[in-house]
């Protein structure tokens, strides 16, 4: 979509399959290398491709909450933004030209207003599990990121995480032991 910027509002085609409404405003747009748009807005991450065809409308591809994002790199050279999800895989995100986006400061500026607080636990040697309390949209978030080839159902490394769980949850205010309900696997939520 030629003439989409960094500063300019996406066509009302995209906006509406990225799911703004009527007066949100989007943080960061960008137009992709294979021909979708890339729109950020204070609750998430979108990425709408065009339509095929001169009547089709443009579709959502995947809309993803801030609190599921673990990392993203971005490769100024190759223009692409690497971004890590929390609960595995990742997504590369090709931006045409130089369009003046601002996504990976978004990127980074939204993540991290997610986080409340986060510690990373030795389990084995020098690897481990990092305790992260997020902000989401259903409450207070407490979210378990193993380091590669840490088993997090093991029993062992259950066991010590126990006590820095109930360590990270005091020092942020909540009962560790009264979650809401409603989890992912390696995830538990207070509201």
């Amino acid at each position: 979509m030629p003439g989409v910027s960094a500063r300019r509002d996406p066509p009302a085609a995209v906006r509406a399959a990225a799911g703004l409404g009527r007066w949100q405003r989007p943080l960061a747009v960008a137009v992709l290398d294979e021909g979708g748009t890339a729109v950020a807005t204070r609750d998430h991450l979108a990425v709408v491709d065009p339509g095929a065809g001169a009547a089709a409308s443009p579709a959502l591809r995947w809309r993803r909450p801030w609190h599921e994002v673990d990392a993203g790199t971005w490769d100024d050279a190759g223009r692409v933004l690497q971004v890590s999800w929390v609960g595995g895989g990742r997504d590369a995100l090709a931006v045409v030209g130089d369009t003046g986006t601002r996504l990976p400061e978004v990127l980074r500026e939204r993540v991290q207003s997610t986080v409340v607080a986060s510690r990373h636990v030795l389990v084995d040697g020098a690897r481990g599990v990092r305790l992260v309390v997020r902000r989401a949209p259903r409450g207070l978030l407490l979210q378990e990121v193993a380091d590669r080839g840490v088993d997090l159902g093991s029993p062992r490394t259950q066991a010590v995480l126990a006590s820095e769980r109930d360590a990270l949850a005091a020092e942020v205010g909540l009962d560790a032991h009264a979650p809401a309900g409603g989890e992912q696997p390696g995830e538990r939520t207070w509201r």
